[in-house]
């Protein structure tokens, strides 16, 4: 017996169509009025506009959009809007929201934070004598260790001081 429809779990590129619902949902359409736009009937996007925003093609589309952005290019739309909001006659609808611009304005400027505050994911490093000093401790644990002939070290737990042994023992603790 022959199979109507496409096979379960075959998924084709991303249509025209379907990129230009992702444009209009990028722009802050609904699903509806997206899936209008991109030349769906209205009555085709009242049934399955939401399901089409949440299908696998459209998150094809969204990882090919992905793909086209260059490093670098949000962070320079993020300066160009942060200086049309600050440069706005209508301005921030409040204080506080003209605020966080002043301040992103002036963290991404370096003139507030430094740069260690800018990289959220910055590594700092060791000097070189502490690294060595903490290579030489570890060094004395474990020739200590070895010593010990198979023995394990013990170390207190913080906080078990004072309470009995089998306290700790039966997970009372």
């Amino acid at each position: 017996m022959a199979t109507r429809g496409r096979p379960k779990g075959r998924f084709d590129k991303p249509s025209e169509q379907t990129h230009k619902m992702l444009e209009g949902l990028l722009e802050g359409k609904s699903a509806h009025q997206a899936c209008v736009d991109a030349g769906y009937s209205v009555r085709y996007a009242r049934s399955f506009a939401h399901k089409m925003a949440r299908s696998m093609r459209m998150k094809q589309a969204m990882l090919e959009h992905a793909r086209g952005i260059k490093p670098g290019e949000l962070g320079d739309i993020a300066k160009v809007l942060v200086q049309a909001n600050l440069t706005s006659r209508k301005a921030a609808r409040n204080a506080k929201e003209q605020l966080g611009y002043i301040r992103t304005a002036l963290e991404l400027d370096g003139q507030l934070g430094g740069p260690s505050e800018l990289h959220l994911h910055q590594h700092t490093q060791l000097p070189p004598r502490v690294q060595k000093m903490l290579e030489d401790k570890m060094l004395e644990i474990l020739a200590a260790k070895e010593q010990q002939n198979g023995d394990t070290i013990t170390i207190d737990a913080e906080g078990t001081e004072g309470r009995g042994e089998d306290q700790i023992h039966d997970g009372r603790i």
